[in-house]
């Protein structure tokens, strides 16, 4: 059997090459469909939830921030390290929002001014 916290880090891996779909699923939540089944990534207060879900829509598990291990921020080689559920909320998040697009195109109509 898979562990959820080997799970998290495929799901990491495959976030961080955009080999998943992620969109939107509340105010601070992402989902991304994997076959019949999904995962779901949920900012709750200050802890981060991943949940793996059937093609039932029932969740199957749940790994939380602190029980997932930790990870380098995508951007940097070095520096601290955060929870891999967190990142993985932070990728999908950037991917929903269009972060890197939104800010190359405010900087080329800022160089326009």
């Amino acid at each position: 059997m898979v562990s959820p916290t080997e799970l998290a880090r495929s799901v990491w891996e495959k976030s961080r090459e955009s080999k998943l779909r992620w969109e939107e699923l509340s105010e601070n939540g992402y989902i991304a469909s994997i076959g019949e089944n999904s995962v779901a990534v949920d900012k709750i207060q200050q802890e981060y939830y991943l949940r793996f879900i059937n093609e039932d829509g029932k969740v199957a598990a749940t790994i939380d921030s602190r029980s997932a291990g930790m990870v380098r921020d995508r951007n940097a080689l070095t520096g601290p390290e955060r929870s891999l559920v967190e990142e993985i909320y932070n990728i999908a998040r950037q991917q929903v929002l269009r972060t890197d697009e939104t800010l190359i195109n405010i900087h080329r109509n800022l160089q326009k001014l």
